[in-house]
């Protein structure tokens, strides 16, 4: 994530909002299909903008792991 915001890894706060961090639509765009290819899951950019900080992204993503997963 950090890598596609451009900035330092130690400098990304886990409960800022990433669009704090600089995340705009194309880096959102590559973040989410990145997320796509490396978990097989879905994130659009929108939820990337309601799951707004690092964290809370991570959560989404773990939540669509474990629902993945229980099928």
């Amino acid at each position: 994530m950090a890598e596609i915001l451009r900035i330092n890894a130690m400098d990304l706060d886990p409960d800022r909002p990433l669009t704090d961090h600089g995340l705009d639509s194309l880096m959102a765009l590559e973040l989410s299909t990145r997320i796509n290819r490396e978990f097989d899951i879905r994130v659009t950019p929108k939820q990337m903008r309601q799951d707004s900080s690092p964290s809370a992204l991570a959560a989404h993503i773990v939540a669509q792991l474990d629902l993945g997963g229980a099928q």
